[in-house]
């Protein structure tokens, strides 16, 4: 299997840089209940996507720092 190396000597400040695929966008909006959003209007600010704070984190499992 061939590894992609991907450079980003244009990046001005420390981030992160995400390359993603329209399958992987296209899961992500079913999974927020926006199956009707067009792929392209990913990224568009005007889409907000909220996280429900009724999520419960199982016993023995760990947050992430927000």
């Amino acid at each position: 299997m061939m590894k992609k190396h991907f450079h980003f000597e244009k990046a001005t400040e420390v981030g992160i840089i995400f390359q993603p695929s329209a399958l992987g966008v296209e899961l992500f909006l079913w999974a927020y209940g926006k199956p009707d959003l067009d792929v392209n209007s990913f990224l568009d600010i005007a889409n907000q996507f909220e996280i429900d704070s009724r999520v419960n984190i199982t016993s023995g499992y760990q947050k992430t720092k927000e």
